[in-house]
């Protein structure tokens, strides 16, 4: 199987109470924040991390800052990932020495790590729901530990020429391909057309005790455990788009409406011969804005309101008020020599 790489961007954005209050989101090339929400990407040899944290804003009324939380429990996720893949080698001075020493990263021994750390500073006060995703380059497998309702999506393109090579044995020996002149010969392909669609391969389920109460990290006696954690494993291919995001994407946009915006990006790259980063931006950007637009409507009918009618058992409609964070990646083949980081953050502005 050929080498890996993630190919990822991030967006963000804070709760619209807060943009409208001048506060802006804070987006770099490996960590950013958007009120209580929270993201890292560390690429450091083969194998890469991104990872989002949604503080609790609940904790708000005790005077709590649940962003700090969000914030130093990915911290310390990108130095359990830096010493795993690292190694002994940390203080080498070079891209080679450094790649010498890699190891596969474990999702779920990165968040243990981190919130064992976590739990030893008595000032960082908050709970967090967290997703930890890691790529295997050599074996293109996508990890994951996802605990509450922040998660990821997995799509892939299903083209036309990829649908109807499939066909292929439904095709009769004979086929008209030209019948302006009265040509038959042997079909070499399929003429039956199909359009290009985005498959989901893998959506990661929101884990919940009720409505509104996520499965969380934190400081307080009854918080939930790292062992609690969905751990998950998909195998990926080149050409294949990961979403991560915090609960503001996914209570907002459904899945297909994500697929959609991600097929638009596909078609896009191909129709413009962009990069693939430049591809991700734009996919990144069109999701924060559909996000939030959404979650400011008091009439779209978003995966909140569908959870809300149910559990509430009323009709509600409308969107959820939230920070939002989204990291979308490509995923494309690489080679076998270390290179720096692949991963690019733009700061998103809405004012």
């Amino acid at each position: 199987r050929s080498d890996a790489v993630l190919n990822a961007v991030a967006a963000a954005i804070p709760h619209p109470s807060k943009v409208q209050r001048g506060v802006k989101a804070f987006v770099a090339r490996e960590f950013g924040y958007a009120g209580e929400d929270a993201y890292v990407i560390i690429s450091e040899g083969p194998i890469q991390v991104m990872a989002v944290a949604d503080g609790v804003a609940g904790w708000w009324d005790a005077g709590i800052d649940s962003g700090v939380y969000s914030r130093q429990l990915l911290t310390r996720v990108k130095e359990a990932a830096l010493d795993s893949v690292l190694g002994e080698t940390a203080d080498a001075s070079s891209p080679q020495e450094r790649g010498g020493a890699v190891k596969r990263v474990d999702p779920m021994l990165l968040l243990d790590k981190a919130w064992a750390k976590v739990k030893k500073q008595d000032e960082v006060k908050g709970s967090c729901t967290v997703c930890v995703v890691t790529l295997d380059r050599d074996t293109s497998t996508l990890r994951a530990a996802n605990l509450g309702d922040s998660g990821f999506m997995v799509m892939r393109i299903i083209s036309s020429e990829a649908r109807s090579m499939g066909l292929r044995s439904l095709v009769p020996d004979k086929y008209p391909i030209n019948s302006s002149v009265g040509e038959h010969r042997r079909a070499s392909k399929p003429r039956m057309k199909f359009p290009t669609r985005c498959e989901i391969v893998y959506r990661s389920p929101p884990m919940e005790h009720a409505l509104g109460h996520p499965y969380q990290l934190g400081h307080h006696e009854n918080t939930d455990q790292t062992s609690m954690s969905d751990k998950v494993e998909v195998d990926v291919v080149p050409g294949d788009w990961v979403v991560l995001g915090t609960d503001g994407l996914f209570d907002n946009l459904g899945e297909d409406a994500i697929a959609a915006h991600i097929l638009e990006a596909h078609l896009a790259m191909q129709k413009t011969w962009q990069s693939a980063r430049a591809s991700a931006t734009g996919a990144a950007r069109t999701l924060l804005a559909a996000a939030f637009e959404a979650s400011r409507s008091k009439h779209a009918v978003t995966p909140f309101s569908i959870a809300a009618s149910e559990e509430l058992n009323l009709v509600y409609s409308g969107g959820k008020l939230d920070d939002i964070t989204i990291m979308v990646a490509v995923v494309e083949e690489g080679d076998d020599e270390w290179s720096p980081s692949r991963f690019h953050g733009d700061t998103i502005d809405f004012m």
